[in-house]
């Protein structure tokens, strides 16, 4: 039964496959044109894009000097102290 298994997630030799940058699928030297477009407007290969431009923004934030970051008007309600 392992094997069975194993035979089933091999990839099949006769197919000329390429990943994809995008978001690491296979795709067909053979696909046409039609189905590439399909790939590249899924909402997996669609939503790697959203992923990478949202830790790029988050990496970009985070290289700025902490002074910045600690004087932004809404950090200031964790640090405030309510008067007694």
């Amino acid at each position: 039964k392992e094997k069975d298994l194993a035979d089933e997630c091999v990839l099949d030799r006769s197919q000329s496959l390429r990943v994809c940058v995008g978001c690491a699928g296979f795709l067909s030297t053979f696909d046409t044109e039609e189905r590439l477009v399909a790939h590249f407007t899924g909402k997996m290969h669609v939503g790697y894009d959203v992923v990478r431009k949202k830790l790029s923004e988050l990496r970009s934030n985070r290289t700025q000097p902490t002074h910045a970051r600690s004087h932004h008007p809404s950090n200031e309600r964790f640090y405030r102290r309510d008067p007694a």
